[in-house]
């Protein structure tokens, strides 16, 4: 078991995003109708209206499967003692991307106060890959 501070600290990181998108992802899983129609009434007054779907099905299968890579991630901090490998780096990284395109659909549908919610997960994902490349890229 790793003990070392920094990677104890991104192991959380990591579990909380594995948290946050497998939960999410997999509701949208389990709860398809009624997702599926919210992402319709946020978005049918926009210019992605015709994309709404598969936009949505997008968006599940990136929770699902970046959920599931910072699920390893976490694994890989707390047992395996390789916190320094691509499998944080380029998470952390996935977390991001996803979290821009959240972002940016927030700012499409005119929900600005969803958008400002999202911030604070950019912000934990950028000081986490900020931890990352100080502790291991240095």
């Amino acid at each position: 078991m790793n003990i070392d501070p920094t990677s104890i600290i991104l192991g959380l990181i990591s579990l909380f995003f594995a948290i946050t998108f497998l939960q999410s992802g997999l509701d949208k899983v389990f709860q398809h109708s009624g997702n599926l129609s919210w992402f319709k009434s946020v978005f049918e007054t926009s210019f992605i209206k015709p994309i709404i779907a598969p936009l949505f099905y997008w968006i599940t299968i990136q929770e699902l499967v970046i959920g599931g890579w910072m699920l390893i991630a976490t694994f890989s901090y707390f047992f395996l003692d390789c916190y320094c490998g691509v499998i944080a780096d380029l998470g952390f990284i996935l977390c991001l991307a996803l979290l821009i395109q959240l972002f940016t659909g927030q700012r499409i549908a005119k929900d600005y106060a969803g958008a400002s919610g999202i911030i604070p997960y950019i912000i934990v994902a950028l000081i986490a890959q900020g931890l990352f490349t100080q502790c291991c890229c240095a």
